[in-house]
């Protein structure tokens, strides 16, 4: 089920593994989170990130994924306390 539409989404489409991307980068706490997307400043074991390797556009929309799913996991937990 996914989290952004409350729909069934087939496990073998794109929107599914986008969604489990997003969801994984949300479990890590921030400081991994940042540098799985930026890389790490200076690293010479050629962590250059998601960034380095899907550009900041990639980087700009997870982004904004990250935050969308943190709020609506913000809301159901607060409808649920209600």
């Amino acid at each position: 089920m996914s989290e952004f539409s409350e729909q069934l989404i087939p496990m073998s489409c794109e929107a599914w593994r986008h969604e489990c991307e997003v969801a994984f980068l949300v479990g890590l706490p921030l400081a991994a989170r940042n540098d799985l997307l930026e890389g790490r400043p200076g690293s010479k074991d050629g962590d250059e990130g998601i960034k380095g390797a899907r550009g900041s556009d990639t980087v700009g929309m997870l982004r904004a994924e990250i935050e969308r799913l943190i709020a609506i996991r913000r809301r159901r937990a607060m409808g649920c306390r209600q």
